[in-house]
């Protein structure tokens, strides 16, 4: 009778409880994967470095698939230098927001950390840095391995030629 009466339920200001639920997730789906950018110039502080940074990080954090989409674009161009760069601007970025926006952040400031020991770690064992973004992505969203899949056959094959 409850899961009846669940079903059926049609809150006020709604023709029924089907477009009840659809409205539900529409709004929960498009606030999930809302731009960044678009908060920025609706916020009150819109010409703010730190309110962009704030967005930027909340999108990463809610799209991991975005993030490790990112990151790997940047492995990619080939600049540890450009991949260091924006990993410090990712941590800076992200305690301030650990400041301003609670623990939820954490698991995503911690993945930015194990980047910056691991990608040191990894260039001086001469490993191909995409294993280890794929092993990372993977605990986040298993989807990101097949976008990621054909770099690291590459990086497997240019490994295996440079040791012969």
């Amino acid at each position: 009778m409850a899961l009846h009466s669940y079903l059926f339920f049609s809150p006020p200001n709604s023709s029924s409880a089907l477009q009840f639920h659809v409205n539900s997730f529409t709004s929960f789906s498009s606030n999930s994967f809302a731009s960044p950018w678009r908060n920025v110039f609706t916020s009150p502080c819109r010409n703010s470095f730190t309110s962009f940074c704030r967005n930027l990080f909340t999108y990463f954090c809610r799209n991991s698939f975005t993030f490790s989409v990112v990151i790997s674009l940047l492995l990619s161009a080939g600049s540890p230098l450009l991949l260091s760069v924006g990993i410090l601007l990712l941590l800076s970025a992200g305690i301030s927001l650990i400041i301003s926006e609670g623990i939820r952040l954490l698991l995503f400031v911690g993945m930015s950390l194990l980047l910056a020991v691991g990608i040191p770690l990894l260039l001086s064992a001469e490993i191909p840095l995409i294993f280890f973004l794929c092993l990372l992505s993977s605990f986040y969203d298993l989807s990101v391995l097949l976008i990621l899949l054909p770099n690291a056959l590459t990086s497997v094959s240019l490994l295996v030629s440079n040791n012969n």
